[in-house]
């Protein structure tokens, strides 16, 4: 897929037929875990696994399993949004939407990046993200399928959810015993990438295993500066952005402010446009459906101001992500998060 070509659920459902179609496909299976227990991407770090050919072939039929073809004519399909989660929807990220996704799909594909060579630095597998399956077969790029794992220390009966059990002894992952570290694989992947896309069935577990909050923690940094930079004499107290995004609850706020696209608003903010923009924002702070939830942002539309305070934080930076919607049949209005 050129890089610039924009999925489609024709190009999922072809990716994941390829694979089914596949004859004498190699398989790897990989640990991806944590440095020192440091969430980040510099301290990403894989680790091979030995594995017999049930194990590998029981792991590749859950991509088929994730995304039957019912699932992805019945399901939703759209590009990743940090503030949209759905069970009925299957998601796309383009290699490019993210630095740290990015990042890791170098890492794997690199000459100089190796993964470890045993299973000794999973220790008690604390830091464990999850298992990378690497598939590859005739002249095809590669597929990376992502599993997130759970770990325990003795087996539960409520444990019997999960569609996979397995010990890690040194270099291998072998049928349960109770003498070695045990992990669990549900019967579906969280996502997988091929040619360019990321396929997302759990956005959780992307944003997990491709330390994207991490990323969310940086973009809103950025955001804030930049919406200090381009407009200051128009959205005032932003400072309190800053403020906020430490501590409880700093999370959606992050999620929020990473989503803001200053180059949209230096459109709707431009002289030409100002007057509409701020018109709008008004009609939005008056609707009875949006007064409850977005009355306390002070909008001067005079003075084309709007001011953030310590207790609107949510509501300014809702107002600057276009969260205010309307459904497109029945008209109903809400606040698209």
């Amino acid at each position: 897929m050129n890089n610039d070509t924009k999925p489609t659920k024709e190009s999922l459902e072809k990716a994941v037929k390829q694979v089914d179609n596949a004859e004498a496909a190699t398989i790897s299976f990989y640990f991806e875990f944590v440095q020192g227990g440091k969430n980040n991407l510099e301290n990403f770090r894989y680790a091979v696994a030995s594995t017999d050919e049930e194990t590998r072939q029981s792991l590749l039929k859950r991509l088929n399993r994730t995304f039957t073809k019912k699932r992805i004519e019945s399901f939703g399909f759209e590009e990743f949004d940090v503030l949209k989660s759905s069970k009925d929807t299957f998601f796309y990220s383009k290699l490019k939407q993210f630095s740290n996704s990015k990042g890791i799909i170098n890492k794997l594909e690199s000459d100089s990046f190796h993964a470890e060579p045993d299973l000794t630095v999973l220790g008690d597998m604390k830091n464990v993200k999850g298992v990378i399956v690497k598939v590859t077969f005739d002249k095809c790029s590669p597929y990376y399928l992502f599993i997130k794992v759970d770990t325990f220390n003795k087996f539960k009966k409520s444990n019997i959810l999960y569609g996979f059990f397995a010990n890690v002894n040194d270099n291998s992952v072998q049928k349960i015993t109770d003498k070695t570290s045990m992990f669990g694989i549900g019967s579906q992947i969280g996502f997988f990438y091929h040619d360019d896309t990321f396929y997302i069935h759990s956005s959780r577990d992307f944003e997990t295993m491709m330390f994207l909050q991490n990323e969310y923690s940086n973009i809103a940094q950025k955001n804030i500066k930049l919406l200090n930079q381009e407009f200051p004499k128009i959205l005032l107290g932003t400072q309190e952005l800053k403020n906020m995004l430490v501590g409880k609850g700093s999370g959606v706020l992050c999620r929020m402010l990473a989503r803001i696209d200053v180059e949209s608003l230096k459109e709707k903010f431009s002289p030409e446009k100002i007057n509409e923009s701020f018109n709008t924002l008004n009609e939005i702070l008056e609707d009875n459906e949006f007064k409850q939830s977005l009355e306390p942002v002070k909008l001067n539309t005079t003075e084309h101001t709007i001011t953030c305070t310590a207790d609107t934080t949510t509501q300014f930076t809702a107002l600057l992500t276009d969260q205010p919607s309307e459904t497109m049949f029945l008209k109903k209005k809400f606040l698209n998060k």
